[in-house]
């Protein structure tokens, strides 16, 4: 066995050798000490990294924002135009709906979470983030709605009944959750509130009645229904997903998609943003349309048990525009598969930029700063400035 540790890290200073090599040491076993590996990078090589690096911060710092091959526009060459395609759904792998989001509410921030899959590290805490308590609540309230699938469609609806049965499956979940500190015991509360919640609004509306709960499309599952493609000339985009629940008019002519969010702040936000940086629940409606072959519409709804009730309906604005978004316009598309199409065209030609749809994207992006912007930026010029993620939409 042959042991190497350097004496010296990168910068040229002291490195103590640990216990571990001590140890082995003094057992007998033959210590070489090495020198760290020089850097490879040239005079030439820094120079080029330096001024990359001045452009790409200085992209921030003029409010004109130009853009060059360096910053925004990349222009990739052959290969690199062939990963953007493979990675934005024109290959064999189809794309998340979530990671077109991306795309849509930042170009740059799309690029780096899908193509280049760059993610922050998950920290196990005493209390569960809000991505871990959002995955138990979609969890809980899938059970509780498959358990009753049954006791939907009568009228009246044995109420009492959806609950018991409902609040019981929810539990079968929470007790398989691996989490039995006093923080994570407030959560299971919180999850088991949350599902009475919607489970009682859900039954007080008798216009639907629940169908499929996590249904999943352009998987592998079992259940999964096919691919979602849509294709205009050499343009093709294919999307994959999950559904949170899908329910059926009670007249069985038309069909709704639900899209569970956190809070009301959460949904009122979505809701604003639907069908440029909210694409979710307007897809998935022309995913299950095309897989139960009915007209679809579609909403969010907040699953914290205060948020939850007949007063939080989708404002007419939101149905209005949720009609707007799903119904056919020219060449066959929709207006949202029009938008689906643009951004990931405007991804594949480079147009890379990384100007969120809006400032607070910055604040919770978990690639921030690989962009390069600085704390304290310049606005962006307002006059002649383009549209972001902008590509001629159409059939």
């Amino acid at each position: 066995m042959l042991l190497a540790f350097a004496r010296e890290d990168g910068a040229g200073s002291p490195l103590a050798p640990s216990p571990v090599v001590d140890a082995l040491a003094r057992a007998g076993v033959p210590v070489v000490s090495t020198e760290p590996d020089q850097p490879r990078w040239s005079g030439a090589n820094v120079g080029v990294r330096v001024a990359r690096e001045r452009e790409r911060e200085g992209f921030f710092l003029d409010p004109a924002r130009p853009r060059s091959d360096v910053v925004a526009d990349l222009a990739p060459p052959a290969e690199g135009a062939r990963l953007l395609v493979a990675e934005t759904g024109g290959g064999e792998r189809a794309l998340a709906v979530t990671g077109l989001e991306r795309f849509a509410r930042c170009a740059f921030q799309g690029y780096a979470q899908v193509v280049l899959d760059a993610r922050e590290s998950d920290l196990m805490t005493e209390l569960p983030d809000a991505r871990e308590e959002g995955t138990l609540i979609h969890e809980a309230l899938a059970a509780a709605f498959l358990a009753t699938k049954e006791l939907w469609p009568p009228r009246p609806r044995p109420f009492e009944a959806i609950v018991a049965r409902g609040e019981a499956a929810a539990d079968a979940v929470l007790e398989r959750w691996q989490g039995h500190a006093p923080l994570r015991a407030v959560v299971r509360l919180r999850v088991r509130d949350a599902v009475r919640a919607v489970l009682r609004v859900a039954i007080e509306d008798e216009t639907w009645d629940f169908a499929l709960a996590e249904q999943p499309f352009g998987s592998r599952a079992e259940e999964a229904w096919p691919v979602f493609v849509l294709a205009a000339g050499e343009l093709r985009l294919a999307l994959r997903g999950s559904i949170d629940r899908v329910d059926r008019a009670h007249d069985a002519g038309s069909l709704r998609v639900i899209d569970y969010k956190r809070s009301k702040s959460t949904v009122t936000a979505s809701a604003s943003g639907l069908g440029e940086t909210a694409l979710q629940v307007p897809l998935y409606a022309r995913v299950a349309s095309r897989a139960l072959g009915v007209p679809g519409t579609g909403a969010y709804m907040p699953t914290q048990a205060r948020d939850v009730g007949p007063g939080n309906k989708p404002s007419a604005k939101a149905a209005a525009r949720m009609e707007e978004l799903v119904a056919p316009v020219s060449g066959g598309f929709t207006k949202i598969e029009q938008r689906a199409l643009a951004i990931v065209a405007s991804a594949r030609a480079g147009l890379l930029v990384p100007i969120p749809a809006s400032e607070a994207e910055c604040r919770l992006c978990d690639v921030s700063g690989g962009c390069r912007k600085p704390r304290f930026a310049m606005a962006p010029a307002e006059d002649g400035e383009e549209e972001q993620g902008s590509a001629p939409s159409g059939g």
